[in-house]
């Protein structure tokens, strides 16, 4: 005997959205850019805090 089975998952159709995970990775990027900028805020004022010992109440006050 034999059976026909349909497949589960149409083989025609793609197993992703293409525009959705175009759009997940725009926004994870966005996020790394982000954080990135931030990252380099930080090392900034670090940096001055760090060259000029009497900068320092003029550069957290400037936070």
């Amino acid at each position: 005997m034999v059976m026909l089975v349909e497949p589960a998952v149409d083989p025609l159709e793609p197993a992703v959205n293409l525009g959705e995970l175009a759009g997940d990775l725009a926004e994870l990027v966005g996020q790394e850019r982000r954080l990135v900028g931030q990252e380099r805020r930080e090392l900034r004022v670090h940096r001055r805090i760090s060259s000029t010992p009497g900068r320092l109440a003029q550069d957290v006050s400037k936070r």
